[in-house]
């Protein structure tokens, strides 16, 4: 796997994943297959017999968000090895930025951060374990919540809070939309009524 057009100092993980190619055409899905960090930019992914979409992907940060080759769909046998080449052109990230406003909290409730997910539309946030595809951040109450490594595209943003003293978070699952373009920085604020935990 190898990342073509990159500026000088490019500093990623690499890998490369897929998945079935009975859930739609390309590369993405809820629990995809996927290998990091092999020498020499080589993978080595075990996958059980059947028809499969795969593609090489890089990420700025792990679970950053996934930057990806075009698919190739390839039959796979048992006991066999299939050798495939996949490129990735660099795109420049974009960047989210978002001050997340909590409402409603009590008087001397402890609000210790609040939260900002970023989910591609094709991996919404409904509720309890994040999609592995979804990019998160945290910042004290009042500061700006910031992603820099997103792939361009359609994205789904959710805010959230962590209150204290016994670390309870909670994430809102009404999104809001927002288009990237590659390189572009977005400003979107965003707001979450206090719930109890």
């Amino acid at each position: 796997m190898t990342v073509t057009g990159a500026p000088p100092g490019f500093n990623a993980t690499s890998g490369v994943g897929g998945c079935p190619a009975v859930v739609g055409p390309s590369a993405a899905c809820p629990n995809p297959e996927y290998a990091l960090s092999g020498l020499g930019g080589s993978y080595q992914l075990a996958l059980a017999p059947g028809h499969w979409n795969l593609a090489g992907f890089y990420e700025l940060a792990y679970y950053g968000g996934q930057f990806l080759s075009p698919v190739q769909s390839v039959d796979v046998a048992g006991g066999t090895v299939i050798n495939l080449d996949f490129t990735v052109p660099y795109v420049p990230p974009s960047t989210i930025r978002s001050k997340v406003t909590v409402t409603g909290a009590p008087t001397g409730q402890l609000i210790e951060e609040t939260l900002l997910l970023a989910c591609p539309v094709l991996f919404p946030y409904t509720g309890g374990i994040q999609p592995i595809e979804c990019v998160t951040t945290s910042a004290p109450p009042g500061v700006t919540n910031s992603i820099g490594t997103l792939p361009a595209g359609k994205w789904l943003l959710y805010p959230g809070y962590v209150t204290g003293p016994f670390y309870n978070e909670v994430i809102g699952t009404t999104a809001t939309p927002v288009k990237l373009t590659a390189g572009q920085s977005k400003v979107k604020n965003l707001s979450i009524a206090f719930g109890a935990p």
